[in-house]
């Protein structure tokens, strides 16, 4: 294999990954697809963009706009950078891209009876992409290379201490999104006030907050089985015993205590020390199962590990349990039309929801890479939007629970990404398997070699 065909290998997911960014874009903000708008009604919206060229809605909605050509900028800078396209020539073309998508979603919302053209959502989604092709030449260019080698050190050497960090990393962006953050003294004030200190007494307030069974049931059972992988990790490291153990306890009381402290500063997030309770008995309590069983490969926790994660989306999915018979329709448009339900309902906290769902999943997808190592990526998809599909259809029955086929989607992405990154671990370890089969610079594959 040829260095040239190295490189386009290595280019190809970013590629697809901003082609469906690009698709999701136009699906998502030209939903619902009624085109049905006469030209009296466009030549009515064209002489409103003149007249109210700055007009918004909310400042949520400058928000949106910005985040969701975020992605697109990031990509098409990775991208170009990949190529070995100038810093210059990556920025400006990353961000006339974001520009000229843009303004080919605001020509089709022209003739959308319920979609709204104006010049500020033009310049907020530019000014996404800029924002996204800053962060992703420096990742590309200075970032990437710096934190490479550490990286491939840490995933060849000590896997476990490496999923470990991954994991906190999960748990912390989960815990805060959706990242309404405010530094304002008013919120932080408001937000003292609300939290609870003393673990499953009232607020700093003084207001009564009911028992949650449910939901420390959920905080134990994940924290059981963060709490064995830290074990795992520090079994790794060397440490054994109650050595290890009480030091995956440490860090996972740590970690939940951190996500607290900053959930001060988020204002649809209430603090509560409570969590950091049920972090340190269930870490504790995972870390003990693990540590019992000696020496044992860590190969033989990826079955309880996957019905573990099984337990925990059913009772995150099906709490509290209301069970009823559904009202009709039960197929509804907003259940069975991908972000449908997103788009009457759009505000940060859907972005939140749909970040939470898909990566609650990645962790199905790593498991199920490492139990079976011959799965599919498309099966690891098709088995996270089945699961999704069967937790989503029990929710039908719950009152004051939302099924939509949405989440079921997020699902399958999640478990796909989460076989990615197994593989990518797997290349990274042993470059002869998974995603890089042929070392990057290498003019000869492996049976060449042998020849």
């Amino acid at each position: 294999m040829t260095r040239v065909q190295i490189g386009r290998s290595r280019l190809r997911l970013p590629f697809i990954l901003l082609f469906l960014w690009g698709l999701f874009i136009v699906y998502g903000t030209t939903i619902p697809f009624d085109f049905s708008a006469g030209s009296a009604r466009v030549t009515a919206k064209i002489q409103e963009v003149f007249e109210q060229p700055w007009q918004t809605t909310s400042r949520m909605d400058i928000v949106s706009n910005v985040l969701l050509f975020l992605p697109w900028g990031f990509l098409c800078s990775v991208w170009l950078a990949d190529r070995g396209t100038g810093y210059a020539v990556s920025l400006i073309v990353s961000s006339l891209t974001g520009l000229a998508l843009s303004g080919f979603v605001e020509f089709l919302q022209l003739f959308a009876t319920t979609r709204t053209t104006s010049l500020i959502d033009l310049a907020t989604n530019f000014s996404g992409s800029m924002m996204g092709a800053v962060i992703g030449l420096l990742f590309a260019r200075w970032a990437s290379p710096l934190a490479k080698p550490w990286l491939g050190r840490v995933v060849r050497g000590w896997p476990m201490i490496a999923g470990s960090l991954l994991v906190a990393a999960g748990l912390m962006i989960s815990d805060l999104a959706p990242f309404d953050v405010s530094i304002d003294i008013g919120d932080l004030k408001t937000s003292i006030k609300a939290a609870r200190p003393i673990p499953f007494g009232p607020a700093v307030d003084g207001s009564e907050t009911p028992a949650e069974p449910w939901s420390w049931a959920r905080e134990t059972l994940t924290w059981i089985m963060v709490g064995g992988l830290f074990m795992l990790a520090f079994r790794e490291a060397g440490w054994t015993g109650f050595r290890a153990m009480g030091g995956s306890a440490a860090v996972a009381g740590g970690l939940s205590l951190a996500i607290e402290v900053l959930q001060l500063t988020i204002r649809s997030r209430v603090s509560d020390a409570t969590s950091v309770v049920w972090s340190l008995s269930g870490s504790m309590l995972g870390a003990m199962i693990v540590g019992r069983s000696g020496a044992a490969e860590s190969r033989r926790w990826l079955g309880p590990a996957m019905a573990l994660w099984f337990m925990i989306g059913m009772i995150e999915a099906w709490t509290p349990p209301n069970f009823a018979w559904p009202e009709s329709p039960v197929l509804s448009p907003e259940r069975l039309v991908p972000f449908l339900a997103y788009y009457r309902s759009t505000d940060i906290h859907a972005l939140a929801d749909l970040i939470n769902q898909t990566m609650f999943f990645v962790p199905l997808g790593t498991l199920l890479a490492a139990r079976f190592p011959r799965i599919s990526a498309w099966a690891c998809v098709g088995i996270g939007f089945i699961l999704g599909v069967v937790l989503e259809t029990g929710q039908l029955f719950i009152v004051d629970r939302t099924s939509e086929i949405t989440d079921a989607l997020s699902a399958g992405f999640g478990a796909g990404l989460g076989f990615r990154l197994w593989r990518w671990g797997e290349s990274i370890r042993d470059p002869s398997r998974g995603v890089a089969r042929y070392r990057v610079g290498s003019d000869v594959g492996p049976s060449d070699r042998s020849a």
